[in-house]
């Protein structure tokens, strides 16, 4: 009887030691769903993000383009935004080497600038709310005013 006992344990052991390693699977399971996935944006949120840098908030790890001018023969003016944000910003390549003033604004009179860089021929404006409601453009003042189209 003493040996039927200590089967009868034993064969449960398995069992219970199975239900348990199950469990926290499971748990760690849930917690790794339950984080927010590496790509979200955690610095701001529409209007929180006006003024703010996209590349330190994180949000143009959701950027896409949304607007495009073409400047002279090389540059390009870029209206992005950032679907996790709602935000958006103007970006400029292939300048050439004068310095260009290139802003972004939205039709919430928010409006962010920078002069890139002699020789530098890029740059990027901080942020402005471009969510639910309100609608952004990109600008730039080299051979004259242009803009994207708004988003």
């Amino acid at each position: 009887m003493h040996i039927a006992r200590f089967f009868s344990r034993r064969s449960r052991m398995p069992i219970k030691f199975a239900a348990a390693v199950s469990g926290l699977v499971l748990a760690s399971g849930m917690i790794l769903a339950g984080a927010a996935p590496a790509s979200a944006a955690s610095g701001c949120f529409e209007n929180s993000c006006t003024g703010k840098d996209p590349n330190a908030t994180g949000c143009i790890n959701t950027a896409i383009t949304v607007g495009t001018f073409q400047i002279g023969v090389q540059g390009t003016l870029y209206l992005r935004y950032s679907t996790a944000c709602d935000a958006a910003w103007a970006k400029i390549i292939n300048a050439g080497i004068w310095p260009v003033k290139i802003w972004v604004h939205n039709t919430d009179s928010q409006y962010q600038f920078v002069t890139t860089g002699f020789g530098t021929g890029s740059g990027y404006t901080n942020m402005v709310q471009d969510g639910p409601g309100f609608q952004a453009q990109a600008c730039t003042d080299q051979y004259g005013t242009n803009c994207t189209g708004w988003f």
